[in-house]
């Protein structure tokens, strides 16, 4: 990991999978949007919190980043076209695209997006 700069962090708290024994029998799962489904039945997924995480300004920083020894990398990639999002078609269509830009910059054989969010962006420091 590179050495980043001082100045620009903040805290943050994130709540993490937890590493549990439950997951070596049973794969992690979340059902979203499943009309009628039986209650204590839609995931499985145990957490970890943790507080007061440091978060760094990585603006700047970008090519000193790795995503194969980093395991996290920031690109830059404009949009080849313009998505609805709310629409399922647009929406398998931005999924498709993202995937494709993963793999140019990455050394895998495959890539799946199985989630996928969107956000407005921020504005500069």
């Amino acid at each position: 990991m590179p050495i980043l700069p001082n100045g620009l962090d903040t805290k943050a708290s994130f709540a993490y999978l937890k590493d549990d024994e439950l997951y070596e029998t049973e794969k992690p799962f979340y059902l979203d949007q499943v009309p009628n489904a039986p209650e204590g039945h839609i995931t499985n997924l145990l957490y970890d919190v943790r507080q007061n995480v440091a978060v760094h300004d990585l603006r700047g920083n970008e090519l000193s980043l790795s995503l194969e020894s980093d395991l996290f990398c920031l690109l830059r990639a404009p949009v080849t076209g313009q998505y609805d999002l709310s629409r399922s078609e647009d929406m398998k269509k931005y999924s498709s695209e993202t995937n494709e830009l993963l793999k140019a910059h990455s050394s895998f054989d495959k890539v799946i997006c199985y989630d996928l969010r969107v956000s407005t962006p921020s504005p500069q420091l």
